[in-house]
């Protein structure tokens, strides 16, 4: 995760473009000479000594707002986000070196800033600065302990919302906290109330790396497609040389241009994919499900037979070729597509047990019992050879034979 910075950023305002006041403007000239030494020792690496330069008084707001932005920007441990080691680094330290060894030398300070700041609230005259610091942190647990913190995910958004609104209805707020109160409310599915924060970040930090990316997805999921499609290039634009990144933005794009049902412009983007990687199952999904709504069967029999080709042996991927044969209707495809690559993949027990598993299936859908109860046997067959034929496979396969066998065998 990105460093917290405070700096000067621009807003949109009815007369044009005008500087939001420094966060930090409120301190007192004594405060002011703490953080800027202490954030001097920030800058030669002694995390420790930047800390310990704040001194023990929690009485002061912004000395304890920069206390909270040291302890989730610079820790080397964390134990709960409520107390937090530091060090003075040495040549060859790093945070990544230090925080994945779990090992070294330093000093463990216990520091909750939510019970530390919540005695300051009620009679703070510079409030926005907590809620700030209280929006940041938060969101920062959300990110380092997700699914294992003393509250919930879900309350910790509602807790960095909380704040972060707080906040930037006081006037305090950064670039990154924007960011960071836009992706907090996306993960509470307030989408439409992310879109004007994100906005706003990219207007005075045109250069932030993901937050076209984020906003496109938060203007599709508010149904805005066109204006989704316009930030995800801006996002392709970025990601040039990312290419994991690079495949999520086309697919964005190619999702919006699906819900505009414009498969070509679709399929534009997937082919574009394929250029940077033939191993994304996600772009055979789609291509499979466009050329299919556009009655282009030899074009998603072959996406298909890719996509199965990444994990044939794995149920999942035939499942998931099944349901796009399935959504339009290519009952005999989806049979041509299983009896294909029974014949590709001829000698491959495993896959083949797999494969005559679910043609049993299909056929079973639309009542062959006699196919279905022949193909459930040759499943079996197949996955005994391969030494696979137990647990949740024999239970499938099982239960396929029984309701299929003819009247006389139950």
């Amino acid at each position: 995760m990105k460093k917290l910075t405070i700096l000067g950023l621009i807003i949109l305002s009815a007369c044009g473009l005008i500087a939001q006041a420094d966060p930090w403007s409120g301190a007192s000239p004594n405060t002011q000479a703490l953080l800027v030494a202490a954030d001097q020792l920030v800058a030669q690496k002694k995390y420790l000594s930047a800390f310990q330069a704040l001194g023990r008084d929690d009485s002061d707001e912004y000395l304890v707002a920069k206390k909270v932005e040291y302890c989730i920007s610079y820790f080397v441990q964390s134990l709960e986000h409520t107390m937090f080691a530091f060090k003075d680094f040495e040549a060859g330290d790093s945070f990544d070196k230090l925080r994945s060894s779990g090992t070294g030398t330093f000093q463990m300070i216990v520091y909750d800033p939510a019970a530390v700041i919540g005695p300051l609230l009620a009679a703070s005259e510079h409030r926005g600065i907590l809620y700030l610091a209280l929006g940041d942190y938060y969101h920062d647990v959300s990110l380092r302990y997700a699914g294992r913190w003393i509250k919930s995910d879900k309350e910790i958004h509602e807790l960095a919302i909380e704040n972060y609104e707080k906040a930037y209805g006081l006037g305090f707020y950064t670039v990154d906290s924007m960011v960071a109160y836009a992706e907090d409310l996306m993960h509470a599915g307030s989408f439409a109330d992310a879109i004007p924060l994100f906005e706003k970040a990219l207007a005075a930090d045109p250069t932030l790396y993901n937050a076209d990316f984020n906003l496109a997805y938060a203007l599709q999921m508010a149904k805005r497609y066109r204006d989704s499609i316009a930030a995800g290039e801006k996002a392709i634009g970025k990601y040039a040389n990312d290419p994991t990144y690079l495949v999520d933005a086309l697919i964005l794009c190619a999702t919006s241009e699906e819900y505009l049902a414009d498969s070509d412009a679709a399929i534009a983007y997937l082919k574009r994919c394929l250029a940077v990687s033939d191993r994304d199952y996600r772009v055979y999904q789609h291509l499979g499900s466009d050329y299919l709504a556009q009655g282009k069967v030899a074009e998603a029999d072959a996406s298909l037979d890719a996509l199965f080709a990444l994990a044939p042996q794995n149920p999942a991927a035939t499942q998931m070729v099944m349901r796009i044969y399935g959504s339009y209707g290519e009952a005999d495809s989806l049979v041509a597509f299983l009896k294909r690559n029974i014949a590709k993949y001829d000698g491959q027990a495993e896959i083949l047990g797999n494969l005559e598993f679910h043609l049993g299936v299909q056929y079973e859908s639309v009542g062959n019992t006699k196919e279905a109860h022949a193909s459930a046997l040759e499943a079996k067959a197949d996955f005994i050879e391969a030494g696979k034929y137990s647990g949740d496979v024999s239970g499938a396969v099982e239960a396929l034979a029984a309701r299929t066998a003819p009247a006389s065998a139950q």
